[in-house]
């Protein structure tokens, strides 16, 4: 048994040898031998100095997180330009250039009203020249008549008077007595009392010397209560009854006013044109050009958008 097993172990490394033997020719072969030298070198890659490295190794863009504060400044700087544009959409120079405007109008209108002051004084001025030269001719009047019956009283003895004309003169003086008393309580600015002496004037004196004149006062007195009703009847008596006084053109400048001041402006129009055409030179006239420009001024605001 034992020599079995021997000789199975000899068969066993004499198949092992001859498998080396075999293969042997192959695994020792001789390698081929190669010029290093002759093989291309690799190539070396250099970066030229005035290349960037953004040229030399691109590289992706980095996006960085928008942060509250991008978001706020954002809504910050779109604000501000709607406010711009709601600026510019206001077309500022056009409301400058009407503030202009207006300004100069309102200083135009400032002119006009003071030369209407100023002619306004005038007016009053000569309102009371004119009273106190009237209440000095009343009294010279009165003077004259008070010589007169003197002389009458003189030469009665010789001379007998007639009863028609001492009635004559009694009534012109108490006509002037009871006109002068009403234009005194006037210039005092007594207005009712006034008021009711230039009735008992007129009551008393329908035919005096001074009822255009009575008239025209109480038409005064009238405006200054604030009455344009009862004014505007009194200078429409002085317009209408005596076209020959003195007053007529003054009433004919009040019967304007009224009317402009009720709203008739184109009949305060005319009537004002009117004074001007017929007394150019007169103060009542310049009272009728400022009232014609005032409401000239008036009628352009009202039209004006």
């Amino acid at each position: 048994m034992r020599l079995i097993k021997m000789k199975i172990k000899t068969l066993c490394v004499s198949s092992a040898l001859a498998a080396l033997m075999l293969s042997a020719p192959l695994t020792w072969a001789d390698a081929p031998v190669e010029d290093i030298s002759a093989q291309p070198q690799p190539t070396k890659t250099t970066v030229s100095p005035s290349e960037t490295p953004e040229t030399a190794i691109p590289t992706a863009p980095v996006s960085l997180p928008t942060t509250q504060t991008d978001l706020t400044v954002t809504h910050r700087l779109a604000r501000l330009e709607q406010q711009l544009n709601n600026i510019i959409n206001m077309n500022l120079p056009q409301q400058i250039s009407d503030l202009q405007q207006r300004l100069a109008q309102v200083r135009g209108q400032l002119q006009v009203q003071e030369r209407n002051l100023e002619l306004l004084n005038n007016q009053q001025r000569s309102f009371y020249r004119d009273l106190d030269q009237r209440i000095t001719q009343l009294k010279n009047l009165n003077s004259n008549n008070s010589d007169s019956s003197n002389d009458n009283s003189a030469s009665s003895s010789q001379k007998p008077s007639s009863g028609d004309t001492s009635n004559t003169n009694n009534i012109q003086l108490q006509d002037s007595n009871t006109y002068r008393q009403a234009l005194d309580l006037l210039t005092k600015k007594q207005y009712d009392k006034a008021q009711a002496s230039f009735q008992n004037y007129l009551n008393d004196y329908p035919n005096g010397s001074y009822v255009a004149n009575a008239h025209y006062w109480l038409g005064e007195i009238y405006l200054q209560q604030k009455d344009r009703k009862n004014a505007a009847h009194e200078f429409q008596t002085v317009r209408d009854k005596f076209p020959k006084s003195e007053k007529v053109l003054d009433a004919k400048l009040k019967l304007a006013i009224i009317d402009a001041e009720d709203g008739k402006i184109k009949q305060a129009k005319e009537e004002l044109t009117e004074i001007k055409k017929q007394h150019p030179e007169s103060t009542a006239a310049q009272l009728a050009n400022i009232r014609l420009q005032q409401l000239e001024e008036v009628d352009s605001a009202t039209t004006t958008p």
